[in-house]
């Protein structure tokens, strides 16, 4: 039982070991420029659920 203890425990300090390998070979990944997308549309409150646009809905500035 105490043999199996410690194997366990030696092979969550070589997984942790390794992961952090892992993170300090890894490289920064560039980020996509912030304007890269342009959103056009209109945001409403859908008080009946209908999930479209009814006399009920009131339009969100």
């Amino acid at each position: 039982m105490a043999r199996l203890i410690q194997v366990s425990i030696l092979f969550v300090i070589a997984l942790c070991f390794l992961s952090l390998l892992d993170i300090v070979n890894s490289e920064d990944v560039p980020q996509p420029p912030v304007s890269q997308f342009h959103i056009q549309g209109q945001v409403y409150c859908d008080t009946c659920r209908a999930r479209f646009i009814t006399e009920l809905s009131e339009f969100i500035p």
